[in-house]
Parts: structure tokens; sequence; C-alpha cells
């Protein structure tokens, strides 16, 4: 009877099902947020950049918001975790946000102060570690209301922007662990890429225009988001931007100077006009030391 009743009890255990399951066409797949601040409130506000689930025989369309493979939900609140519950009202579905992989930070919300929220993205268990951080001279949500060229889903494509930028190029990515662990340093400055919106083909034509000295026929293209600067954070607070120039010597001093290029100034041998030559240098790995001078 005894063994009855234990084979019962360990049938009754493989039995169970999950309590809190969720089917996946119940889901809603964060892939990156954006925090700004309101002007004259304490509130913020929040943009989520959500992936369309895809159906079976549908292909996604260029143009229109009906035709993109993501859609846009904003939300208010005064906290973080009081503007992701007001986003998931606005939803039929689970908003999911283990699936995000940047946080965009909007510049008066950075010059204002994140530490009420850093110390949210702290104990949320949906944040990972590993989602990137970046700030933006204009607000987060023209950052995520921007296409990228040749991807669908504009978070992914700056997921695989900032990827890249660890491999090479003059900008030093930083995700949130790294983040976090420099403000909690002795000196409690961290820092963070910082995107721009940017009239690419007009400063094309521009330069071309004065070239040529006529006016060139250009058709209307959107505008364009680059990485190629670095916020400064003291204190929980955005405190100043790094130019390109000093950016470039911020991963020199910061990280390694693997994956930048220098111009190296010579002067040939034999050469009969003025000025000097310069030399392209890919860097494909190495050091820094750095030697302070009082």
């Amino acid at each position: 009877m005894r063994k009855l009743a234990f084979m019962m009890v360990c049938i009754s255990l493989l039995l169970t099902g999950c309590w809190d399951y969720q089917e996946v066409d119940r889901l809603e797949s964060i892939l990156a947020v954006g925090i700004d601040h309101i002007p004259g409130s304490k509130s913020i506000l929040l943009t989520a950049q959500i992936a369309k689930p895809e159906k079976k025989g549908s292909s996604n369309q260029s143009g229109g918001q009906e035709g993109k493979a993501y859609t846009l939900m904003n939300s208010e609140g005064n906290t973080l975790t009081e503007a992701i519950r007001n986003l998931s009202v606005q939803s039929t579905r689970h908003i999911l946000l283990s699936h995000c992989k940047t946080i965009v930070l909007g510049k008066e919300f950075a010059e204002t102060g994140i530490g009420d929220v850093v110390d949210e993205l702290k104990r949320d268990r949906e944040f990972r570690r590993s989602d990137w951080i970046i700030t933006t001279d204009e607000t987060a949500k023209e950052i995520l209301e921007m296409d990228i060229a040749m991807e669908q889903i504009p978070a992914r494509g700056l997921d695989h922007i900032l990827q890249i930028y660890q491999k090479e190029g003059n900008v030093l990515p930083i995700n949130l662990n790294n983040f976090f662990a420099r403000l909690n340093g002795v000196s409690h400055v961290s820092f963070a890429p910082l995107a721009q919106v940017e009239d690419i083909e007009k400063r094309v034509a521009s330069q071309l225009e004065k070239s040529t000295g006529r006016t060139l026929e250009s058709s209307e293209k959107p505008k364009t988001m680059i990485i190629e600067r670095t916020a400064v954070y003291k204190d929980l607070r955005m405190v100043g931007v790094l130019n390109e120039e000093e950016t470039k010597a911020h991963k020199w001093i910061i990280d390694t100077p693997k994956g930048t290029n220098v111009l190296l100034p010579y002067d040939p041998e034999g050469k009969t006009n003025e000025g000097q030559g310069e030399i392209p240098l890919s860097i494909i790995d190495g050091k820094v030391a750095i030697t302070p001078h009082i």
C-alpha cells in the first residue's frame, strides 16, 4: 500500500503543468526601449520598439506603417516600472522584456539625472546586463522611430552596429554591466555612445555643389542615424560629450587601439613637391600603456 501511494505521488508530480505559462503567439517581444524626460513633469516617456509576429504566407512590404516588421508603443509613468505597466495596458498580449537588446537615453533625461532608472534597471530581472546602452543628442523616441538601411527591424540593426564596433571602429560600445560598474567606481564616471540624426544626403549634395559650382538635383531621402561621438556621465548625470577626435583617443585609453585607423605622416625620399605624405594604418591588435607626466 505504501509502495502504491509512493508511485501515485511520483506520477502526480510528473503530470503537473506550468502554472504561469504563456503561449508564444500571445507574447510581444520588446527589442529596444527609449527613455525621455517630459518637460515640466517628473514623469518619463517610454518608447518601445516591438517586433510584429510573422503570419504564414505573408511577406513584409516596404513603405507605410502597416508594411513594417515592427511597431512602436509609448507610455508615461513616474517610474520605469510604472511606464512598463502602463505599456502593457495598451496591448492584448503579454509584454516580454527579456529580448530587449538596446536601451536609449534621451539627452534631456540624461542631463536631468538617471539615478532612479539605473536603480530599476539593476533590480528588474527581465533586463539583461548584456543589453547595450546608448545616449542621443535628440530624444530617444526619434532614434527608435528611424529606419536603418538593410534591416527590417531597426533595433536589430542597432544591435549589429554596436557588435561591429566591438571589433572595429572608433567608438567604444558599452553594456549595462560595464556602465553600472564604472558608475560604482571610485570616480563615479561612465560613458555611452552618442547617436545622432543627420541628413547625410544634404551634406554630400552641399559638398558637391561647392566643387562643381552649380545646384544639384537630388531626391528627398530620410535622415540617417550615425554614432561617432561619446556621452560622458558623472554621478548619474550626463555632463558632456566627446567629439570625434576625443572619442578615438578615449577608445585608446579605456580599451585598446584594436580596430582603429590612424594616419602616419612621412617624408618620401626624392619628393620634390611640398608637403608630407600619409600612410593609412589599420591596427589589428595592440595594447596601450599610460605614462603620466606631472
